[in-house]
């Protein structure tokens, strides 16, 4: 039985100069139905021809789908990924680019005409890890995908330590001061807090919460118990991710105040004159002694 050589679809059958057709792995005979030119041929050796019909010659070049489209990444940012591609010599119609986050899962997509080589997929999320695939096609059919896996600069908020967070506290209330968190190149969007009694920290009614947008640099809570051990805990909602940390404190007597930003420095001063005592009594003692071994050498000698 003789092969016939069917037409993709999207070709036009009304014959231009230059003809452009899918080859299938074995095909001896070509018909184009339309204009009825029939092309006998026992084997094609070259992937070219050019045939004559009439008065008019045809140029017909068969090809398959694409190779894999070879790609790499060229830089990044907090919100870029630059990739640079690498084409092979397979006639290529399109591009696919097709790209997600693993946080949560909206596949973005965007067909681009070849040959470029720089791409710029921008307006993505700081600090995010992306999966991206490339294919490319022709009216033959499509490449395997080329999988690249990077994450843009940046990542979620920290801290030094937790106790930076609190400002003051006081018999009823505690202030959080949220512009000590480290950034890390990823905005923060909002804030949420829980806080309970970790006396009754069982009774799930005496849980509070709250939700603050990033517009605060300080945030109180008030209406606490005086003389009272709370734990608080903290969600920040970043561009990059979400991070908790979990404070515990004590509310004071009365109208004390417990200033954090105060209590430090002074800290830190006693600290120093303590071991500048220590050290002043460790030259003296060393000192004396010093001069006592030399003193009995002396009477030894005698």
């Amino acid at each position: 039985m003789r092969d016939q050589f069917r037409f993709d679809r999207t070709i036009n059958y009304t014959f231009s100069h230059h003809l452009i057709i899918s080859r299938e792995n074995s095909i001896h005979q070509y018909i184009l139905h339309n204009n009825s030119l029939y092309i006998p041929h026992t084997k094609f050796s070259e992937i070219h021809g050019q045939y004559q019909c009439g008065s008019k010659q045809y140029i017909i070049q068969f090809y398959n789908k694409p190779s894999v489209i070879h790609a790499k990444i060229h830089y990044t940012t907090t919100n870029e990924i630059g990739l640079k591609l690498q084409y092979s010599s397979d006639i290529i119609e399109n591009l696919t680019i097709k790209y997600k986050t693993k946080q949560n899962g909206i596949l973005n997509e965007i067909h681009l005409s070849p040959p470029l080589l720089n791409i710029r997929l921008t307006n993505l999320s700081c600090g995010n890890l992306y999966e991206i695939m490339i294919s490319a096609n022709n009216q033959v059919g499509f490449s395997l995908n080329e999988y690249l896996i990077e994450k843009t600069d940046g990542s979620i908020p920290s801290l030094i330590q937790s106790t930076d967070l609190i400002e003051v506290i006081s018999n009823n209330f505690i202030i959080l001061t949220m512009s000590n968190w480290i950034i890390n190149q990823c905005s923060i969007l909002s804030y949420e807090i829980e806080i309970f009694s970790i006396k009754n920290s069982s009774e799930t009614n005496l849980h509070r919460y709250y939700s603050f947008k990033n517009h605060f640099q300080n945030i109180k809570i008030d209406n606490l118990q005086s003389n009272e051990d709370y734990q608080l805990n903290i969600k920040v909602n970043s561009e990059a991710g979400e991070t908790i940390k979990i404070l515990s404190f004590r509310t004071t007597n009365d109208n004390y105040q417990l200033n954090s930003k105060t209590k430090n420095p002074y800290l830190i001063i006693i600290i120093i004159i303590i071991s500048f005592i220590f050290t002043l009594i460790s030259s003296i003692i060393i000192f004396i002694l010093i001069k006592f071994c030399r003193l009995h050498l002396k009477n030894t000698g005698k």
